[in-house]
């Protein structure tokens, strides 16, 4: 007995068709999952960020001072978890020597 030629399924299209949907379902389900878990990642790394900086906030100054810190740093992190750090270039970049890079 042969189970999956012809004679079990006399309509071999369909079943490819089937076949090839699942597959594509399957692609689609497994990018949506990744996509999920990185987004969840990133939840929990901020939550992370700003349950330790709101610690880190009753914390006194010499322990603070213990690992290096100061009451400053501290203000620049909450800001930087209020607010993600945006990089501004301390330069103007046309004001720059292409000279200087070996151009």
């Amino acid at each position: 007995m042969i189970l999956l030629g012809s004679h079990m399924f006399p309509n071999s299209r369909g079943v490819a068709a089937l076949a090839r949907r699942a597959r594509r379902l399957g692609f689609r389900a497994d990018r949506l999952l990744e996509r999920l878990r990185h987004r969840c990642d990133l939840a929990l790394r901020a939550w992370g960020a700003r349950r330790l900086v709101r610690e880190m906030q009753s914390w006194p100054d010499e322990r603070l001072k213990d690992i290096g810190l100061s009451r400053a740093d501290l203000v620049h992190a909450i800001e930087g978890v209020r607010r993600p750090f945006r990089w501004v270039p301390d330069h103007d970049a046309s004001q720059m020597d292409p000279s200087r890079f070996g151009h």
